[in-house]
C-alpha cells in the first residue's frame, strides 16, 4: 500500500535597500507537507484497513535533526515551516520507532533544497519498510491447549508474542489476530508454545513444550510471512500428536 507524501516550498525574495536582491546567509524558505492515500497494493499481503494516524515527519540538516512534528497536518499552507536556504533530509513515517511493533511501518524519506525565488513542488512516496508476521490455528486447539502461542523476534529488540490469551498488561503480546511487523534485519525466527489441558497453572514449565522452531533469512521489506498450523493424523504412540 503506497503512502504518498505531498510538500511544497516557497522562498521569499530578499531585497536591499537600493531594490536588488541580495542572497544573505539568513535568507529563508518556507515547507509544507500534506498526506494523501493510494490503494494501489505493491505488497505481498494487502493490510486489512489503510493507514489513517498522522506522519511522523523529521528534517534534518548537515548537523542532524532541526525539526520534528508528531502530526505533519500541522505544517499547511496557512502554518508553514520556515527554513533557512539550503539542503535538507525530510523523513515521514506512520510511526516512530521501526522495529518491534503490532503496527505495520511505513517510511520514505526525500533531499530537497530551499532556494529564494523559486517554489519547489515535490512527491514523497511512504512504502513499507517492515516484514510481518500472522498465525491461523485451527478450532481444535482451544479443545486440546489451555494456552498455545507463537513468539517471534528478529533478533534485535524485544520479542513479540502472538497467543489465545494474551496479557492485557504486556505491550510485547496480541491476540492470534494481530499481525507482528518488524524492522529487516536478515532473520526472523518463531517459536511454537504449547500447554496442556492438565498443566496445574503457569507456573508448571512442563507443561509447556516447544513443538516447532524456524528461522528465515531471505527477507525483504514487505514480506508476510503467514503460519497456518494444523493437526496431522495421530501417531499410534500414547501421548503425542503431530502437526503439520
Amino acid at each position: 500500500m503506497k503512502r504518498y507524501i505531498m510538500g511544497l516550498m516557497a522562498a521569499i525574495v530578499c531585497l536591499s535597500v537600493s531594490c536588488h536582491r541580495e542572497m544573505t546567509d539568513d535568507s529563508r524558505g518556507y515547507l509544507y507537507l500534506n498526506v494523501d492515500n493510494d490503494s494501489a497494493e505493491e505488497v505481498i499481503v494487502k493490510a486489512a484497513e489503510p493507514v489513517t494516524t498522522p506522519y511522523i515527519v523529521e528534517i534534518y540538516n548537515s548537523s542532524g535533526l532541526i525539526h520534528k512534528f508528531d502530526d505533519h497536518t500541522t505544517l499547511t499552507a496557512d502554518s508553514p515551516l520556515e527554513l533557512l536556504i539550503g539542503t535538507y533530509t525530510v523523513k515521514a513515517m506512520n510511526r516512530d520507532f521501526a522495529n518491534e511493533s503490532f503496527q505495520e511501518y511505513f517510511a520514505a524519506e526525500r533531499q530537497v533544497r530551499i532556494l529564494p525565488d523559486q517554489t519547489l513542488s515535490f512527491d514523497m512516496t511512504c512504502v513499507r519498510k517492515d516484514v510481518r508476521l500472522s498465525v491461523e490455528f485451527p478450532v481444535e486447539f482451544s479443545e486440546l491447549f489451555k494456552k498455545y502461542e507463537v513468539r517471534v523476534t528478529n533478533g534485535r529488540g524485544n520479542e513479540l508474542v502472538l497467543s489465545n490469551s494474551p496479557d492485557p498488561d504486556d505491550p510485547c503480546q496480541a491476540s492470534l489476530n494481530d499481525v507482528a511487523s518488524f524492522d529487516v534485519t536478515g532473520q526472523l525466527s518463531w517459536s511454537l508454545y504449547l500447554k496442556n489441558m492438565d498443566s496445574a497453572d503457569d507456573n508448571d514449565k512442563g507443561g509447556i513444550y516447544v513443538s516447532e522452531t524456524k528461522t528465515y533469512t531471505d527477507l525483504k521489506a514487505g514480506d508476510h510471512y503467514h503460519l497456518k498450523f494444523d493437526l496431522a493424523e495421530p501417531e499410534d504412540v500414547d501421548g503425542v500428536f503431530a502437526l503439520r
